[in-house]
């Protein structure tokens, strides 16, 4: 629905970043965070979704 992707960075705290794809060779990060729960924060999700809205992507 929306096109984002996350990104796990594997360090001693779990890292994550939400991207889109734009097309032809574009990779656009919207939101990074540390992951402290099994789940995804809906917050942090909302944060990026609102940023691909503002690219309108």
């Amino acid at each position: 629905m929306y096109n984002l992707y996350e990104l796990r960075v594997k360090t001693s705290v779990q890292i994550r970043l939400f991207f889109a794809y734009v097309p032809p060779n574009i990779f656009l990060i919207l939101h990074g965070f540390i992951k402290k729960t099994n789940k995804i924060p809906l917050k942090e999700l909302k944060i990026a979704i609102n940023r691909k809205k503002e690219f309108d992507i």
